[in-house]
């Protein structure tokens, strides 16, 4: 097969060499990126169902959403809602195969709370949101399409992609990582997940200016308002810093808006962490692309990925092929600066058989493009080869259509500024020096080489009997004043039904917890959910606590001490440490 491949040279200056950039991200409580993620978890969601029902996937195009804003009251020291949120879902999607029926409206439905919970901290995805499905069958002709042979594109449709993310676009990209990362709403509680951030670079200097919702709840006055402004302002700084390269001046201004003589009117308050709940709507496509970001000085397509099939829509794979050729290219071939490659496809013909593949590629002083154009051609055609194995990587969600993901693995501070082998080699020698000190000394959370106390062979069996551990952590809401857990009080709670210190139970680790509590059962008073409903649980009540295995907490709870221990602390002593739960597992140790 000869595919129509184009290689040509640019003549432009790279981005870093320009004297302006501008980039923009929307993080994930942004109402844009609401839509985004939601309808792409549906669209995941859905190809997992229609496999299970069908064998395949089936026909759906679930890339129309509108989040419709709701009405709160913000206030110090906490606000209220007064409308919920609407979320639409709209399009097309397969509802029936041979007679049975496919459950399209409750999949997308419940797909969206599931999001909202693991997203959104302060969002109830039962109260604060009402759901309306639009999703209607598609036509005949674009779902046979499915059933031939060889699934042809369902759109005549063009994208474009490059590598690598320069400066200012990885350093945007990152700002809103850290600030919607665990570590920073352990510390800064009260800053909700909606945050944008927009990256102006005047040739060296870069203006960072950063919108985020303050969750009203967490702020008993202005003056702490305005102060902790200023404290974030320095963590972002400090944070660039580890982060520049050839930035030489970094200005932040956070909520430009506010003004301290309008009292809260002249502060970014808001209920839940997100302005969707009474501000903005939202929608699908005017959000990130699908890199993540939204860079004003780079060529763009115009189709929205999110919700988009992964089989058949060239909107959706060619979007995000063309940033993994782009960044295959770049990493493989020395000699460049920039890489962008560009995809255009016929309705009916085959996917990777486009109409179209061009590759233009800025390259670095004493480099010729006919040196380097045969293996560049070969990465293109390789990859146009193996589309349907990248489709498959769509279809289970490897790369989120809202969010940035990993096909450009060197950015441009790893491969310019940074001796790449010297680092391996040296961080190689010094891992392995220190598994081997950390095995011998047992400095694992989980330990690589167990107890000779808690093994026990068998000769005749060919097995071995390994002690496993869990370690858990005592967590609760943001709100909650607790930092340290007594572990008698607690037992004294769990076996008498105390109401002094509240305590729910996850179902999923409820046989766990009594063997580490010592209890043949919890007393009615205590509380037992799924783990995925006390997130939201613990947020709405601040004198409740809870246990979750260590690596089961995630940025929407705070962790808490017991006896003043921290497991997270770095010189913990785990043989000591009172929340653990042993397991005996048996390993084969025969060999093949």
């Amino acid at each position: 097969m000869t595919r129509n491949i184009i290689i040509e040279s640019l003549s432009n200056k790279p981005i870093k060499f320009q004297p302006t950039e501008l980039v923009e991200r929307k993080g994930a409580g942004h109402p844009d990126s609401i839509c985004d993620g939601i309808m792409e978890e549906v669209s995941v969601a859905l190809c997992r169902e229609y496999k299970r029902i069908a064998g395949r996937i089936l026909h759906h195009n679930i890339d129309k959403s509108l989040l419709v804003a709701g009405i709160t009251q913000p206030k110090i020291g906490g606000g209220k809602i007064l409308e919920p949120m609407k979320m639409y879902f709209g399009d097309r999607a397969t509802n029936e195969f041979k007679g049975q029926k496919i459950p399209v409206e409750e999949i997308a439905i419940e797909t969206a709370k599931q999001w909202i919970r693991q997203n959104l901290r302060f969002v109830d995805p039962v109260k604060n949101i009402h759901y309306i499905s639009e999703i209607k069958p598609g036509s005949p002709e674009l779902t046979d399409i499915f059933a031939r042979k060889k699934i042809g594109a369902n759109d005549t449709s063009a994208a474009v992609g490059y590598a690598p993310l320069s400066e200012t676009e990885r350093i945007v990209l990152g700002v809103e990582h850290f600030l919607n990362s665990r570590e920073f709403k352990e510390r800064f509680p009260e800053v909700g997940e909606d945050i944008k951030v927009m990256g102006y670079r005047l040739h060296q200097k870069l203006i960072l200016t950063v919108a985020m919702a303050f969750v009203d709840r967490f702020i008993p006055d202005q003056k702490f308002y305005f102060d902790r402004k200023e404290v974030i302002k320095k963590a972002i700084l400090d944070f660039v810093a580890q982060e520049k390269v050839d930035l030489e001046e970094i200005q932040v201004d956070i909520n430009t808006l506010d003004d301290p003589s309008r009292g809260e009117a002249g502060m970014y308050l808001t209920v839940t962490g997100t302005s969707a709940e009474g501000a903005d709507c939202g929608q699908v496509g005017r959000g990130n692309k699908v890199n993540g970001l939204i860079a004003l000085n780079r060529p763009m397509g115009t189709e929205a990925a999110a919700g988009k099939n992964p089989v058949s829509h060239v909107g959706k794979i060619y979007n995000f092929l063309t940033h993994h050729i782009a960044a295959h290219v770049y990493n493989a071939l020395p000699g460049l600066e920039e890489v962008y490659v560009w995809l255009c496809s016929q309705i009916g013909k085959p996917i990777d058989e486009p109409l179209i593949a061009s590759v233009q590629v800025i390259l670095k002083p004493h480099v010729h493009l006919k040196e380097i154009a045969p293996k560049i051609q070969k990465v293109v055609d390789f990859e146009l080869s193996q589309i349907y194995k990248f489709t498959e990587r769509l279809a289970e969600g490897e790369f989120p259509a809202w969010e940035s993901h990993t096909m450009q693995s060197l950015s441009q501070k790893e491969k310019v500024k940074k001796p790449f082998w010297p680092a391996l080699v040296i961080f190689l020698a010094l891992g392995l020096v220190l598994i081997v000190v950390c095995s011998e000394k047992n400095l694992f959370l989980f330990n690589l080489k167990p107890h000779e106390s808690s093994t026990s062979s068998s000769i005749a069996s060919n097995s071995e009997t390994v002690s496993v551990e869990t370690y858990y952590v005592p967590v609760a809401g943001f709100s909650s004043s607790f930092q340290n857990l007594n572990l008698e009080e607690v037992q004294s709670s769990l076996k008498n039904g105390d109401v002094n210190l509240q305590i729910v139970i996850p179902l999923e680790n409820r046989e766990e917890l009594l063997s580490i509590f010592q209890l043949g059962d919890f007393p009615l008073a205590v509380t037992t959910m799924p783990r995925t409903e006390i997130y939201d649980y613990l947020n709405a009540h601040s004198d409740i606590v809870s246990f979750f295995p260590w690596n089961e907490v995630d940025f929407r709870l705070k962790t808490l001490k017991i006896n003043g221990t921290s497991l997270w602390e770095k010189q913990v002593d785990l043989e000591k440490y009172p929340l653990k739960f042993v397991s005996a597992e048996t390993e084969d140790q025969s060999q093949n």
